[in-house]
């Protein structure tokens, strides 16, 4: 009966579903695995620390480490930005925008503590809030009117 049911519910749906032509104008972009590493330059992690993420990218800009993320490492702020770049410039104004997961470096709450000297959860969970907000704030900043639908 259960299968029956089912059976239905399918026919019922194609039976009903309007196709909405598409023009080539609509375009959405999927992006995913972001691993943004705030910790690339260890230099200016008790900075990033201390500071608001409205603050972050004037603080990366500053980094000796200029170079994208070497092949296998952790997205750094560069890179981060020259994707964002290129993703804007190919398509400029999509309809919306998936993130299929993972903002966070690998081992981000290690990194954490070890460059900062702080064990304290507290500031940690901070420091997760504001390495979110600053990466959420980069994909506004090259698509300010976009809607972005961060999935699991």
């Amino acid at each position: 009966m259960k299968k029956l049911f089912t059976i239905i519910l399918i026919f019922f749906y194609y039976a009903n579903a309007q196709t909405i032509p598409a023009t080539d104008n609509e375009k959405f972009l999927n992006f995913s695995d972001i691993h943004f590493d705030p910790f690339y330059d260890t230099t200016l992690v008790m900075e990033l620390a201390g500071s608001d993420y409205t603050e972050w990218e004037s603080i990366f800009s500053k980094s000796e480490n200029k170079n994208y993320s070497s092949y296998g490492s952790d997205c750094n702020y560069f890179l981060l930005k020259s994707a964002l770049s290129e993703m804007s410039a190919r398509i400029p104004f999509p309809e919306f925008i998936i993130i299929t997961g993972d903002f966070m470096s690998h081992n981000f709450n290690e990194k954490f503590e070890k460059y900062s000297g702080i064990k304290n959860t507290d500031s940690l969970n901070l420091f997760i809030e504001k390495t979110i907000k600053f990466t959420t704030s980069m994909i506004s900043k090259y698509f300010p009117s976009t809607t972005v639908f961060p999935t699991v």
